[in-house]
């Protein structure tokens, strides 16, 4: 004799969306294992032993599409933020460019910078020295960033687009622009010189265990051997202060109450 169901087995259903099927809401219609609501769909689509074939494919389905479907919101909010955050930085580089770019086509600048082959470099302490010829091979990055940076009336070059091959210099009365080949084979052979200069008049403030291996660096420098590493240094160097340098002329011309 078939058992009547009672209100409570009825209170006890749920309807499984998209599909006719009953399912028990506390327990499985095929194996009778007692599930919780929240992990019936998963429990029909892996755990459940007797549900039919043709069932569990439609349910996975089901998931896999709803799956994607959430994947693909994801993608594409994270493209439209992206986008969102190329355009700012865009946006704002252009306007940094263009700041300097129209005021030194109508006006000669003065913000107490040195001509870019010009740079004052007697700031440098001999512990500075001595810790990068001691770097040897390693040294390019500091160098590029004590001269380059550090020294603030040294910031005379930076690159205003990483994406294109060319650079801004001061010539020490306006910012003109030049390859970046040029530019690096410049500076690769005013940094050889100095290290040259600092060897000779430091060397014997180095650990002579140090001395044959700087000796080294300095001839494969002035051989052109370490040119690529150097090329390589300035790229970095020129990703990691580029905006900063950009900024930092802009305030000058500012402060100076050269624009608004």
């Amino acid at each position: 004799m078939k058992k009547k169901k009672t209100k409570k087995d009825e209170k006890r259903r749920i309807f499984f969306e998209g599909e006719n099927e009953e399912y028990w809401a506390t327990h499985c219609i095929y194996c009778n294992k007692a599930v919780k609501k929240k992990n019936q769909s998963y429990h029909f689509r892996n755990t459940c032993k007797l549900i039919p074939e043709t069932k569990r494919v439609i349910l996975l389905q089901k998931h896999n599409s709803d799956k994607r479907i959430k994947n693909n919101k994801l993608v594409i909010q994270n493209n439209i933020k992206n986008t969102n955050n190329t355009i700012n930085n865009t946006t704002n580089n252009n306007l940094v460019n263009s700041t300097i770019n129209n005021y030194t086509t109508n006006n000669k600048i003065n913000i107490n910078l040195n001509a870019f082959g010009k740079e004052n470099i007697k700031k440098i302490t001999e512990k500075e020295i001595l810790n990068i010829l001691n770097k040897a091979y390693a040294g390019f990055p500091l160098i590029l960033k004590k001269i380059h940076f550090n020294l603030k009336e040294n910031r005379n070059i930076y690159q205003p687009n990483l994406n294109k091959p060319f650079v801004k210099y001061f010539n020490g009365e306006d910012w003109q622009s030049d390859k970046f080949d040029s530019i690096s084979q410049q500076l690769f052979s005013k940094v050889s010189r100095t290290l040259e200069d600092w060897l000779d008049e430091h060397q014997t403030k180095l650990h002579e265990r140090k001395q044959d291996l700087i000796n080294k660096f300095i001839n494969d420098c002035n051989g052109g051997k370490t040119e690529k590493k150097f090329i390589e240094e300035l790229k970095m160097f020129f990703m990691d202060y580029s905006n900063e340098i950009k900024n930092n002329i802009v305030e000058k011309i500012k402060e100076s109450n050269l624009i608004e």
